[in-house]
């Protein structure tokens, strides 16, 4: 069992009812290196699965990992839903030791959140002594990725707070970054992934239907000796009607 930086003892289980008939129920392992994408309800459920560092839920990440995931919501059916989200619930954190005003040596970056304040690159804790280049790397020297993200989100590392949670934009996903150097590893993170579904009714629920719009009364006069006369379409159309036949 891993000995977290933190931990929250019991994590309330949030089924989202559009989910409920999805037997995925699995738990998402960051890779060692490479990406890899998860989407709600097609590779995790929501309120249900754990996202864990390599390791899983007993071991530690190993070290010289680089490796990307995107998590994502479901794809909405048709135009007229609105779009979904995903969310992560940080349970548990601990990773090497960082330091405030340069690259950490093993962190997780996060990059895709609703709140642009909660973007960039989280450590567990920060490493008072080391302050400066001389005490501290340059960059992390397993992710570029990380690197560019901690340049892009105000040059600084900052502390993953018990329980933290990250939540993406609508229809967006969150990316999260991993890499770690070649010495010192920690048991990692755990983490409650959930989702909120697309909604809306495709097709307008047939509330808007097909209409048969008249142009009114017509006065037809016809030519001496005729006694037939042929009507022109006077109907038009109007709504999602199917085809253009009346």
């Amino acid at each position: 069992m891993k000995n977290f930086f933190f931990l929250k003892f019991s994590i309330a289980v949030v089924f989202v009812a559009v989910f409920g008939s999805f037997a995925v129920a699995q738990n998402i392992n960051m890779p060692h290196t490479g990406t890899a994408t998860y989407t709600a309800g097609v590779d995790f459920t929501p309120g249900t699965s754990i996202f864990y560092d390599e390791g899983g839920s007993a071991a530690s990440y190993t070290n010289s990992a680089n490796s990307t995931v995107m998590i994502c919501p479901a794809t909405p059916e048709c135009a007229e839903q609105t779009p979904g989200t995903v969310s992560l619930t940080f349970t548990a954190f601990d990773v090497e030791l960082s330091c405030n005003n340069c690259t950490p040596w093993d962190a997780v970056g996060i990059n895709g959140d609703a709140n642009a304040a909660n973007n960039g690159v989280y450590s567990s804790t920060i490493a008072t002594p080391y302050t400066t280049a001389t005490n501290c790397p340059a960059v992390n020297p397993a992710s570029a990725a990380l690197n560019a993200l901690k340049a892009a989100t105000g040059g600084v590392t900052k502390i993953m707070t018990a329980n933290k949670v990250f939540t993406s934009a609508p229809g967006g996903c969150l990316t999260v970054i991993f890499g770690s150097d070649n010495v010192v590893s920690r048991p990692g993170w755990a983490a409650t992934m959930n989702a909120v579904a697309p909604s809306g009714t495709c097709g307008g629920g047939g509330a808007v239907e097909c209409l048969l719009v008249c142009s009114g009364d017509q006065n037809v006069t016809l030519a001496g000796g005729e006694c037939t006369y042929t009507v022109p379409n006077l109907v038009t159309m109007a709504g999602p009607c199917l085809d253009g036949s009346v």
